[in-house]
């Protein structure tokens, strides 16, 4: 067996890990949406709450298709990708308010379930986020949080957030004045996304 051989089974071991059986049967974006999702749902008070199974659903398949059409004229623009991202935002947290509003569904959860998603589509190597990897949004979460406000003689950006919690993110602009101070800090030549993988 090659080096080739053995690099083909480990990638395809390791992506199976992480999007479980249903590799083959869904499609990236469907697969990409489903795992995002496991990655803030502790975060959210569902057990017991009427609705949010559906709420769940609805919003795992606006996922998958909101980042499939934000992405289809690939490559993007960071302003082009932003106004397609809030779009996107704001139907996941109006579906949480009209099917579960007792889940305290944010605009913190709803970017972390889409900017994952979107770095998920980069690990399954879709062709439309790798090229469009530099409008990418940075996950926010309380890594990231912890990281960009270090000192930079720390390996941090000296950028301190707003939010305190990043489930307490509940203002969009807020957001994305937020992510826009991190693409600033980073600099030229810096793509936040690929900041994001090493962090």
């Amino acid at each position: 067996m090659g080096e080739k051989d053995l690099d083909t089974l480990r990638s395809g071991f390791l992506l199976r890990s992480l999007f479980g059986s249903a590799m083959g049967k869904e499609t990236s974006y469907e697969l990409a949406s489903r795992r995002a999702y496991r990655d803030l749902c502790r975060t959210l008070a569902v057990k017991g709450v009427p609705g949010a199974a559906k709420a769940r659903e609805r919003c795992a398949k606006a996922v998958a298709e909101g980042l499939r059409e934000a992405l289809a004229p690939a490559p993007l623009t960071w302003d082009g990708y932003a106004e397609k991202h809030q779009a996107l935002c704001d139907e996941l947290v109006g579906i949480y308010q009209a099917e579960a509003p007792a889940c305290g569904f944010t605009y913190g959860h709803t970017q972390k379930w889409v900017n994952m998603a979107a770095k998920y589509l980069v690990v399954l190597g879709v062709r439309e986020a790798e090229s469009s990897i530099g409008a990418l949004h940075v996950p926010i979460d309380s890594v990231v949080l912890k990281t960009v406000a270090m000192a930079k003689s720390e390996g941090g950006l000296g950028v301190e957030s707003p939010f305190g919690k990043w489930t307490a993110i509940n203002d969009y602009p807020a957001y994305l004045a937020y992510e826009e101070s991190i693409r600033r800090s980073l600099g030229e030549g810096v793509l936040p996304l690929v900041w994001e993988f090493a962090v």
